[in-house]
């Protein structure tokens, strides 16, 4: 199963994704990166030995 996991670049969700790949699924992270930094995919990708997507977002306007 693909999950997508919003803030995954944090703590919280990094060590969530990695918990979710181990188990078997694919994981996508998206994050603002205000808690967080973007290389942590890239780090992420070199523990778990495979390519972890990751999209960035930011808040625009919202109301």
């Amino acid at each position: 199963m693909t999950i997508l996991l919003t803030g995954g670049a944090g703590y919280i969700g990094s060590h969530t994704a990695v918990a979710l790949v181990q188990a078997g699924h694919r994981v996508v992270l998206l994050d603002n990166y205000a808690n967080s930094r973007p290389e942590v995919g890239d780090r992420l990708t070199r523990i778990l030995g495979q390519p972890v997507a990751q999209f960035a977002c930011r808040k625009t306007q919202w109301r």
